[in-house]
């Protein structure tokens, strides 16, 4: 299994969308986890799609700080014990 963490310091800008991407789509990784996003829960399910994933799990970041989204493919089994 692969994994890929990244501390992306905002994921609102369309400029850290399309670098996320090209490092996803280079090491295909079948769990990607991103933090820091900036975002909410809801957009974090937005997200997934644009990356290309079919499972994701978001925390809303709190004002200006924090976000977590954990993403992953149909192949993995996952059970989020707590957050």
């Amino acid at each position: 299994m692969s994994l890929l963490c990244l501390n992306c310091w905002g994921c609102g800008r369309s400029e850290a969308v399309r670098e996320i991407r090209e490092i996803a789509d280079k090491y295909k990784p079948m769990v990607l986890f991103l933090s820091e996003t900036k975002m909410s829960a809801q957009r974090a399910q937005e997200l997934r799609w644009r990356l290309g994933y079919q499972n994701a799990f978001g925390v809303s970041c709190t004002g200006l700080s924090g976000g977590l989204v954990l993403m992953w493919n149909h192949d993995v089994s996952l059970d989020i014990k707590s957050f």
